[in-house]
């Protein structure tokens, strides 16, 4: 069985199972519990199966972008975790996860993905549904309203992260559109999958698409006009 560690807002999910069958999935909401409590979600989870840490096959993490806490917390567990099993692991996007979750999409349609980012911004990105897989329109990263419009003028169906309520572009407007929060689930689904969940080579190396830099560091570096060194937040 494989672990799914989805942290990329403000709700967090765990799930166990593999691409075609879900064995256990347990949620918190709060970001601000999901560096206490995440490993105790784990824990609850393989507890419902009757699991051991050692029966994880490899480990699915949501890679964002999203909240940079959750995101470095779900990261640093995967990475302890498969440090001494030498297991696989893979990452996805959380907004192309919530994009291949709609089901309601025909084959060619192209079907986008959004956050609030707070300050006026959007995480989006977008796919095309294809016979036998998903292929990346539009890579996830942070966009003001109006060049998301330029990027992507309208697609087939939205998908908006049910969390905060991001300013869409005004073309928009007659967009089916359906709210959800990305779940851990819907990773495990996407691992074979073309487009879908991608092996990282070196895991030890990997951090998440965090979409931009962290609050904390946004400062230090308005405050002293330079990135600050060696920061794990990355700008989209």
């Amino acid at each position: 069985m494989w672990l799914a560690l989805e942290t990329s807002g403000d709700c967090a999910s765990v799930a166990l199972g593999n691409p075609d069958h879900l064995l256990a999935q347990a949620e918190l909401s709060g970001a601000r519990r999901h560096a206490g409590a995440l490993l105790a979600l784990v824990d609850q989870t393989l507890a419902e199966v009757r699991g051991t840490p050692g029966e994880i096959e490899g480990v699915v993490v949501g890679d964002g972008p999203g909240g940079f806490t959750g995101l470095r917390i779900a990261a640093t567990m995967a990475k302890a975790m498969l440090r001494t099993r030498r297991r696989p692991l893979w990452a996805v996007s959380s907004l192309v996860a919530m994009a291949a979750s709609a089901g309601r999409a025909q084959e060619g349609a192209v079907v986008a993905a959004v956050a609030d980012a707070l300050r006026g911004q959007l995480f989006a990105g977008a796919v095309t549904v294809r016979p036998r897989g998903l292929e990346l329109t539009m890579p996830p990263r942070v966009f003001h309203p109006e060049q998301l419009a330029e990027a992507l003028p309208a697609p087939a169906l939205l998908v908006i992260r049910d969390e905060g309520a991001p300013v869409l572009p005004a073309v928009w407007s007659r967009v089916p559109a359906i709210r959800r929060v990305p779940m851990a689930a819907d990773l495990l689904r996407l691992i074979g999958v073309s487009g879908g969940a991608k092996l990282i080579d070196e895991p030890a190396d990997w951090e998440p698409e965090y979409g931009r830099p962290a609050e904390a560091q946004s400062r230090w570096e308005a405050t002293h006009g330079r990135r600050l060194p060696d920061s794990s937040g990355r700008a989209g």
